[in-house]
């Protein structure tokens, strides 16, 4: 590849950056005494404090196809499409299990 050519696509790919280096979420599970993840409820993303994501869990629905709606809800809530998601679990007991 032409050394101009290589110059212009690394400034491009820092501009528009990799999707594949860059996580799709944060994620944070609660574990009990036993060092186990506690089940999880639902995921809250609280990055608008005034405004936070909370999505619980559907009647059947999986703990991977909880996470990825959580996960795509979150996503699609970002105002700046640079920053990634922090999610928290909602586990029995928690303030935010009540709603």
């Amino acid at each position: 590849m032409r050394r101009d050519l290589l110059k212009r696509l690394e400034a491009l790919e820092i501009v528009a950056g990799k999707d594949d280096d860059t996580p799709r979420a944060i994620i944070r599970r609660i574990v009990g005494n036993d060092l186990e993840p506690l089940p999880v409820l639902g995921w809250l993303d609280n990055s608008r404090y005034q405004d936070p994501l909370r999505v619980m869990r559907r009647p059947g629905e999986s703990d991977e196809d909880l996470q990825e709606r959580a996960i795509e809800e979150a996503r699609a809530r970002r105002t700046d499409k640079r920053s990634v998601p922090c999610l928290l679990a909602i586990v029995e007991g928690s303030p935010c299990a009540v709603s």
